[in-house]
């Protein structure tokens, strides 16, 4: 069993009716983000594009189910969620990149509380800035 609270929030209205308008909405604790994370590293999958199951549907849907079960969820709920802190950790790492060299120590503070955490995928973003850098050399 979770221990996710769900709420009902109109914002996510995805209908005309009043069955539709409203949908079900966890809010994640810090811990379950991240045995998310956890859950998603071991499972290269579903963030490392230079794995050869990556473009494997059928390899990447159980992994989600997986998930999903461990973690008593629906597996949208679950990828929505993971694909909100991957974006949020582009973001941040972008940041992080773009730190003037000489700026404060102080001023170098991870930019979320899950940076680090999501670490693990950094070695994939460089790869992904990389091979799109080179695509647009001629």
């Amino acid at each position: 069993m979770n221990d996710f609270e769900i709420i009902f929030d109109p914002e996510y209205a995805d209908g005309d009716d009043e069955a539709t308008r409203t949908k079900a909405v966890a809010i994640w604790s810090d811990e379950q983000c991240y045995q998310l994370i956890d859950l998603v590293e071991e499972r290269p999958t579903l963030w490392d594009f230079t794995n050869g199951d990556y473009k494997n549907r059928n390899k990447r849907e159980i992994s989600w189910e997986e998930i999903s079960k461990a973690l008593d969820l629906p597996k949208d709920e679950v990828a929505n969620k993971w694909n909100l802190l991957r974006q949020q950790f582009r973001n941040a790492h972008s940041k992080v990149q773009s730190t003037k060299s000489g700026q404060a120590a102080a001023d170098r503070k991870p930019p979320n509380k899950f940076y680090s955490a999501l670490h693990f995928m950094q070695p994939i973003l460089s790869v992904d800035s990389e091979s799109r850098t080179s695509s647009y050399v001629s």
